[in-house]
């Protein structure tokens, strides 16, 4: 076989292989995509909704504090091998979690310890205030006119 040969023979299979694996990588991401399994919690995992108000990703042990109303935060570690997080129905990764966030969050108690096994960014609960009372003559009356 010519060298050139052989060059085309060894770049092709370095392209099969760079897909293949590439394949490999690409297809359970889009089933855990697609499929939401890994935010299946496991039976003992129970979950809260909030919004993000403490957050640090940075430290050996990242952590997040979940404001769950009336002034109540509850501290969760963050474990970046273990906890799945989705963002905009999309896998994401701790750094994409801000303070503000509002999230849905499943997590389990360990060794004492509040962990978070699943973290769910979602748009916040919007509420809108009542509608005001039209103004004008209520029905049946006639508008008054103004007399200088």
């Amino acid at each position: 076989m010519e060298h050139s040969q052989q060059h085309a023979m060894g770049r092709g299979i370095a392209t099969i292989a760079a897909a293949v694996v590439g394949l490999a990588l690409v297809v359970p991401i889009a089933q855990w995509s697609a499929t939401g399994h890994a935010f299946r919690p496991t039976p003992e995992a129970s979950v809260m909704e909030g919004s993000i108000a403490t957050l640090d990703v940075v430290s050996r042990t990242p952590r997040m504090g979940v404001h769950v109303g009336e002034g109540q935060v509850v501290d969760l570690g963050l474990d970046p091998r273990d906890t799945m997080i989705l963002y905009g129905g999309q896998p994401a990764t701790l750094d994409q979690l801000a303070v503000g966030r509002h999230v849905k969050t499943y997590y389990v108690t360990r060794g004492g310890k509040t962990v978070a096994t699943s973290v769910v960014v979602t748009p916040p609960v919007v509420s809108f205030p009542p509608p005001r009372p039209a103004e004008g003559p209520a029905p049946g009356q006639t508008p008054t006119e103004k007399t200088s």
